[in-house]
């Protein structure tokens, strides 16, 4: 359950506004990419195959997706199912080796959401399963999120029909909803979905354009998540 915070500016509770907080989740709320690179450089290893970091950030997608790209642009024959599946399983082990700890700023950011009453959704491009799994540990379904998975979409995700789809099922103008994504594609669809975005880049995103992006913030800790939204959502007093 999401519990409103006492404003500090008037004794009076914030006026809930319509709205919604969107979070990419694998990305936004559990970057991915760190441990989808060590295994997929495992794995080639494996093979005497070796992956550069700067290889690995030319890909995009679904983990599929990647590992299609890199057996199709590496030397030497790749199975590029087994590749994915050794990237999943590394997913996989992740999650079950405990709860995911959210970056302070981000748990200040759905504080501060939550105090004005903002509703608060996920997004996911994984298996149902695995998804499911990363939303509980992260803390989110504690928090009533809802998840909306898109694993059967193509091999790209989220696309801006992926942000719509979920700002019609909580009822929300594409406008109020804020999106939160880690990728040039997340922003990119988000914005192209009508919605605000703030982009929280990674060390494989951190090349990409966010331009058109409501903000960037290329670190949690140096951010200030209720003065975002005190623009991006503004509370009736």
């Amino acid at each position: 359950m999401i519990i409103a915070a006492e404003s500090s500016r008037t004794t009076k509770s914030p006026v809930p506004v319509s709205g919604a907080l969107l979070l990419e989740l694998e990305g936004a709320v559990r970057p991915l990419r760190k441990t989808l690179f060590e295994a997929a450089s495992s794995w080639l290893a494996s093979q005497s195959i070796e992956l550069q970091q700067a290889q690995f950030m030319r890909c995009a997608g679904c983990i599929p997706a990647t590992a299609a790209q890199l057996a199709e642009n590496l030397p030497g024959e790749i199975d590029a199912d087994a590749l994915g599946r050794a990237m999943f399983d590394a997913v996989k082990q992740g999650v079950a080796s405990g709860a995911i700890r959210l970056p302070e700023g981000l748990v200040k950011l759905l504080d501060a959401a939550a105090g004005r009453g903002l509703a608060l959704a996920a997004l996911s491009g994984l298996p149902d399963a695995l998804a499911r799994e990363i939303f509980a540990a992260s803390g989110l379904e504690a928090r009533g999120a809802k998840l909306f998975l898109f694993a059967e979409e193509d091999k790209v995700f989220p696309r801006a029909d992926s942000w719509l789809k979920v700002s019609k099922q909580i009822h929300q103008s594409p406008r109020n909803c804020i999106a939160v994504g880690s990728s040039q594609n997340a922003c990119k669809t988000a914005l192209s979905a009508g919605m605000p975005a703030i982009a929280v880049p990674d060390e494989f995103t951190s090349f990409h354009d966010f331009s058109g992006a409501d903000f960037v913030i290329e670190s949690w800790d140096a951010s200030d998540p209720a003065s975002l939204l005190e623009i991006l959502a503004p509370v009736e007093i």
